[in-house]
C-alpha cells in the first residue's frame, strides 16, 4: 500500500483559514459543483481550502437547479467519506442535510428529474420482494403506498385468493369480480392502507416462503415511496470510531498475503443495535433500487460488525434458516467509510474457498476501490477461514455489458487474480503484455476473458482444485438419474434412510443434514465414516442453522466431508 501520511480523527487538519482562501463572491451552483468535483481527490492545502470555501458558498444558496442535484449529492458524499479535516467534513454533511429541503421546493418537472435517484425527499416508483415490501410498509407506513399491480389480473386474483377464507373463495366462484372491485373489497378503498392490506394477504397465501415470493414477483406489485424518513446514502450513518482524515486516497497496487492479515476488531452490538443496523441496510439498498437476499431475509441474531481501521467498518448479514443455501455460506456485507455506506456485495464460502462480488456505490467510484476489495477479502479470510478467492463472473463482464465496457477484468488482474483455465491465463498474459498507454483490449477478447474463473490464492503454492458449486448440483442430478432412474422421491427417501441409519441413536435429522442427504449418497454415503466424523457432521448441521459464520470456518476442517465434496465435483472438474 502507499505510504500516505493519514491522520486519525480527533486531530485538526490543514484547512487554510477561510480568509486566506480567495473567494470569487456569489458563484453559481454549477460553478461550485464543478469545483468540488475537480478537487475531491486532491488533498494539498490549496485544494482543501478551495473545497472548504466552495462548501461555505453553497450554504448561502437558497436553491440548487434540479439538474445539478444528483451531481451535488454524489460529490458531497465522496467528500464526507474522504474528508481532509473536521471542517470540510462538517460542511459537506451540512449540505447533504439540506438536500431534502432543496428537493422539497421542486415543481413537478423538477421532481421528475430526481425520481428513482435515492436522494432524500425524492420518490421511488418500483417493485420489491414480498418480504422487503412488508418491512418497508411497516417502517414507512405514511410514506409508501400502492402504485399499481401490473401482473396478469386473473393470476393475481387466483394467487392472492388462496389466502381468503373458504367462504370468501366460494363466493368468488359464484360471482367473479373484476380486478378493481376485487381490490376494493379485500384491500379497501383507502389508498394509504391498501398496500399494507394487500401485503398481508400475500403473506398469508398457502405456499412456502420461496413460492410466495415467486407468486408475489409475478403479481408485479409496484409502490410509490417518498423518501422522507428512510435511511438513504445522504442520511444513513453508523456510529463508529473517530473520523479518519485523509492526506491522500489509499490504493492497493497488488494484493499480498500480509494485506489480509491485519486484525479485524469485532464491534459489540445489542439486539436492538443489530435490528437497527439491518433496517438501515435494507433501507439503503432499497432506496438504490437494489436487494440482496441475506439483507432482505436477514437473521438479525447473526448480524456482525467489524472495525477495519482507516475509517472503515463492515457489517455482515446472514439469512434466516428457511432461506439459507444448502451447503455454501452466503453472507452479504455493507461497507462504511467514516460511517457512510460506500459499497455492498456478498461472498459465497465453501470450505477454504470464497466466491465474491463487490459493488462500489456510484458516488465513491474512482476513490479507494482497491482498498475496498482488500478490506473485504481481509474480513472473509479471517471470519470465514477463506484461503482461495474467486471473482463472481458477472463482475468481469459475463452477462454484464458494463463489466465489458469498463474492462473490469483488468482491475482484478492487476490486483493479482489469475484465470484458473490455462488457455485463458495464457490469453490474459499475452493481452496484458500488449497493453500500453492509450491502448484498449478488444471487446471479443474481453468477452472471452469474462469466461475466466478468476482466482487469488493467499498461498501461491496452493494448487488445490477450486470446487464449482454448480458441479455438486449436477453431480446429484446425474446420481439420481443413474441410480434411481430419475425417481427423486425414491432417491431422497433412500438417501435420508441411509443417513439416519448412521447417526448416533436419538439424533434428530436436522434440516441441514436432510438437505445434504443426496449429496452424501452421491458421494458414497457415510457408512465408512468414524463416529467422530459423524458427530462433527451433526455439529456442522447445528451451526449451519444458528451460526453460519462458524459453520463456514468448521466446514473446511471436516476432512471426510470436504473430500467427498471435492471428489464429486471432480467428476466435472473446472
Amino acid at each position: 500500500m502507499s505510504a500516505a501520511r493519514d491522520r486519525p480523527g480527533g486531530t485538526k487538519g490543514t484547512t487554510a483559514s477561510p480568509r486566506a482562501a480567495r473567494s470569487s463572491g456569489r458563484r453559481s451552483a454549477a460553478a461550485l459543483v464543478g469545483l468540488l468535483e475537480r478537487g475531491r481527490r486532491s488533498f494539498d492545502a490549496a485544494a482543501v481550502a478551495a473545497t472548504s470555501t466552495a462548501l461555505e458558498d453553497l450554504s448561502r444558496l437558497d436553491a440548487v437547479p434540479p439538474r445539478l442535484l444528483r451531481r451535488l449529492h454524489d460529490v458531497l458524499l465522496f467528500i464526507a467519506a474522504h474528508p481532509p479535516d473536521a471542517q470540510v467534513h462538517a460542511r459537506a454533511e451540512r449540505e447533504l442535510s439540506r438536500l431534502a429541503a432543496h428537493i422539497g421546493r421542486l415543481d413537478r418537472g423538477g421532481e421528475a428529474l430526481v425520481e428513482n435517484s435515492g436522494l432524500p425527499g425524492s420518490t421511488l416508483a418500483t417493485t420489491f420482494s414480498l418480504a422487503l415490501t412488508e418491512r418497508l410498509a411497516a417502517r414507512h407506513a405514511d410514506d409508501i403506498e400502492l402504485l399499481s399491480v401490473d401482473g396478469d389480473r386473473d393470476f393475481v386474483m387466483a394467487a392472492l385468493g388462496t389466502a381468503l377464507d373458504p367462504l370468501e373463495q366460494e363466493a368468488l366462484s359464484e360471482d367473479a369480480l373484476p380486478w378493481s372491485s376485487w381490490l376494493a373489497r379485500f384491500a379497501g378503498s383507502e389508498a394509504r392502507r391498501r398496500l399494507h392490506r394487500l401485503v398481508r394477504i400475500a403473506a398469508a397465501t398457502q405456499a412456502s416462503a420461496p413460492l410466495r415470493e415467486s407468486m408475489f414477483s409475478a403479481c408485479r406489485v409496484f409502490v410509490r415511496w417518498r423518501l422522507r424518513g428512510a435511511a438513504t446514502l445522504a442520511t444513513a450513518r453508523v456510529v463508529g470510531p473517530p473520523l479518519f482524515f485523509h492526506t491522500a486516497l489509499e490504493r492497493v497496487p497488488v494484493l499480498r498475503a500480509r494485506d489480509l492479515e491485519a486484525p479485524i476488531a469485532a464491534v459489540a452490538m445489542s439486539k436492538r443495535e443489530r435490528a437497527a443496523l439491518t433496517a438501515t441496510a435494507q433501507d439503503v439498498l432499497a432506496t438504490l433500487l437494489r436487494e440482496t437476499d441475506p439483507i432482505t431475509y436477514a437473521a438479525t441474531t447473526e448480524t456482525e460488525r467489524y472495525d477495519l481501521g482507516r475509517g472503515l467498518q463492515i457489517a455482515l448479514f446472514f439469512m434466516q434458516p428457511p432461506h439459507k443455501l444448502a451447503l455454501e455460506t452466503y453472507a452479504c456485507y455493507l461497507l462504511f467509510k467514516n460511517g457512510i455506506p460506500v459499497a455492498y456485495g456478498g461472498g459465497w464460502s465453501l470450505g477454504p474457498q470464497c466466491r465474491f462480488g463487490v459493488n462500489v456505490l456510484p458516488p465513491f467510484r474512482g476513490g479507494e476501490s482497491t482498498l475496498v476489495v482488500a478490506a473485504l477479502l481481509r474480513v472473509y479470510a479471517q471470519r470465514f477461514a477463506a484461503r482461495v478467492f474467486a471473482v463472481e463472473p458477472y463482475q468481469i463482464g459475463k452477462g454484464n455489458a458494463d463489466g465489458i465496457r469498463s474492462a473490469s477484468f483488468w482491475f482484478y488482474y492487476r490486483l493479482g487474480f489469475r484465470p484458473a483455465q490455462k488457455d485463458l491465463a495464457a490469453l490474459a498474459a499475452r493481452e496484458y503484455a500488449r497493453l500500453g498507454p492509450g491502448t484498449r483490449t478488444p471487446v471479443p477478447v474481453l468477452r472471452a476473458l469474462a469466461e475466466s474463473l478468476l482466482v487469488f490464492r493467499i498461498d501461491p503454492r496452493d494448487r488445490s482444485p477450486y470446487v464449482a458449486p454448480a458441479a455438486l448440483g449436477l453431480g446429484v442430478t446425474r446420481h439420481i438419474e443413474a441410480r434411481y432412474a430419475g425417481d427423486r422421491e425414491l432417491a431422497r427417501r433412500t438417501a435420508l434412510f441411509a443417513l439416519a441409519s448412521n447417526l448416533p441413536h436419538g439424533t434428530r435429522l436436522l434440516p441441514a443434514l436432510a438437505s445434504w442427504a443426496l449429496l452424501l449418497d452421491a458421494g458414497g454415503g457415510t457408512a465408512g465414516w468414524s463416529a467422530g466424523d459423524i458427530r462433527a457432521l451433526v455439529g456442522l448441521a447445528r451451526r449451519k442453522a444458528i451460526a453460519e459464520a462458524d459453520f463456514a470456518c468448521r466446514l473446511g476442517n471436516h476432512t471426510r466431508l470436504m473430500g467427498l465434496i471435492r471428489s464429486l465435483a471432480a467428476r466435472r472438474a473446472v
